[in-house]
Order: structure tokens, then sequence, then C-alpha cells
């Protein structure tokens, strides 16, 4: 067919008239864009409403033979839920009444294997010259994939919610148990330092003292370790946080292994401060570290 020419000033482009026109006047167009973007279209005659036709996609989305299939609404009414069934036919009442009112919903039908199909189902109604609905075109676009995709979300996060409340539960008994272990030490280092460090050498000092930031350090953890566990599942508190701090409290942790391994830890004056939770930061930066 003889191709359009290009038409300048109008509102509709001169693309959108040559595929209208290609088409009304060639079939194969319209069964490509059929096909290719739908999964089954239906056309309704009102007037008569046991005739319905069907395309052969939407049977075969439901695992349906089209052939064993007749024309008729009652076909697939056994097959759609019935809950599902009435939302369509009150939506469809309501479009009839207001041509502004959407046929647009997403119904279930059972597949002859037994499974759930989702599809969404639209329609227009054709009306004749005094605005009486006498025909319907429907479409169908198969979302099963997309439901199911939503159905495996939802049952990871309850999965999620259920490890978290287990880690929750977990974290708080542990850190609660070495709560006292961790008081306890500390108030025996600090008994030995009331009691007069006057007899001890100053490698001696020097170990009590690094003790003594050891037990501070466990119950500083115990802490933390019971404050995540009450923040378990929701978002890390965000707040300005020196790495050259962090890097500094690191460096004191470490400070044994440091002097075992003969390491050596240079820690540069202009390291910035960084949105993030401090926690995690020095956790982090420990870990690196070590």
């Amino acid at each position: 067919m003889p191709y359009l020419t290009r038409m300048v000033g109008t509102d509709e482009h001169y693309l959108e008239t040559e595929l209208n026109t290609l088409i009304q006047s060639d079939p194969e167009m319209w069964r490509f864009l059929q096909q290719g973007s739908l999964d089954g279209v239906w056309y309704w005659d009102l007037e008569h409403p046991e005739a319905e036709w069907m395309s052969p996609e939407m049977w075969r989305l439901l695992g349906v033979d089209p052939a064993t299939r007749r024309h008729d609404p009652a076909e697939w009414q056994d097959l759609i839920f019935q809950d599902d069934l009435q939302i369509a036919l009150q939506n469809f009442q309501k479009h009839c009444a207001d041509p502004n009112y959407p046929y647009d919903q997403i119904v279930r039908y059972r597949h002859a294997d037994g499974s759930t199909v989702w599809v969404r189902c639209r329609g227009m109604a054709i009306r004749d010259n005094t605005g009486k609905p006498i025909r319907m075109l429907g479409a169908h676009n198969d979302l099963t994939a997309v439901k199911r995709g939503e159905e495996v979300t939802k049952n990871a996060l309850r999965e999620t919610a259920a490890a978290n409340e287990e880690l929750h539960s977990f974290a708080y008994s542990i850190s609660h148990d070495l709560k006292a272990p961790a008081g306890t030490m500390h108030l025996l280092l600090q008994e030995i330092i009331d009691g007069g460090t006057e007899n001890l050498s100053e490698t001696q000092r020097e170990l009590l003292d690094l003790a003594q930031d050891t037990a501070a350090h466990m119950r500083q953890l115990v802490d933390e370790m019971l404050t995540y566990t009450r923040i378990i599942g929701d978002e890390p508190e965000c707040k300005p946080v020196s790495l050259r701090d962090t890097a500094e409290m690191a460096r004191r942790i470490l400070a044994p292994l440091i002097s075992d391994t003969g390491a050596e830890l240079k820690i540069d004056d202009h390291l910035p401060v960084v949105p993030g939770d401090p926690t995690q930061l020095k956790t982090l930066m420990q870990n690196l570290l070590e």
C-alpha cells in the first residue's frame, strides 16, 4: 500500500495515522499486536449476551484446548473465582452506566492443572448512537508471574521477621549472660588498683591498665549488643562519625595484637567525618585492621 505523506501541524503524528491505516487494512498487523502484547482478546454481543468470541490465546492461558470450548460466557464463568466474578460484573455495570468509569480489574482463574492464573481484565463498551452499550471489547494480560513473585517476597519478609525475632532473643540471652562476668571482672580489677600498685613494676602497671581498658571494652560491647538486640530489623542510626577517632579506638582495642605481631599502625590526621552508624563503623574498622 502507498505510505502516507507526513502531515505537519496536525495533532495526530503521521506515523500514528499510518499505523492506524495499516491495522485497518491488513489483518496480519492486528494479529501481530494481539498475539504479541495480549494474552487473550474477547468481544461480547451485549444484545445477545450468550454470544461472546474469545481468542485462542485466552483459552491456552488457562491450559484449555480452544477447540473444546464454545463462544459462550458460560464457558469461562465456571473457571473464574466467584468473588472476582462478582467484582467484574459490578465494574461492568458501572462502566455501562458511565463510560468514564473504567472496566479494569485483576481476577483469578483456575488453570486446567489446578493452579491459579492471575489475569488483568480490561474492557471498553461500544455504544450505539443513543449511548446504549451494544458490544464489549476486552483484553487479558497474564500477571501470574508477578503475583507469584509478590507472594515469594511476602513469604521472604515473613521468614526474615521470624529470623530477626529469633536472633533478637538469642543475642539478648547471650549479651545478658555476658554482662555479669564483664562487670565482675571490672570490679576485681578495681579492687587490685584500690589495694595499691606501688609494688608493681612499670610493665605490670601497664598490663593492669590494659586489662582495665579491655574489661571496659567488653562491658561496652555487651551494652552495644543489648542495644542492637532492640533495633534488629530497623534502619541503622546514621550520624556524623569521625573516622580518626574510630581508628584510634580500634588501635586501643587491638593494642595487644599490634604489640604481639610487631605491627606499625599509622593513622592519618585528615581522616574525614562520615555519616554512618558509630558502632558498626567501629566494628568495621576493627575487623579491617585485625
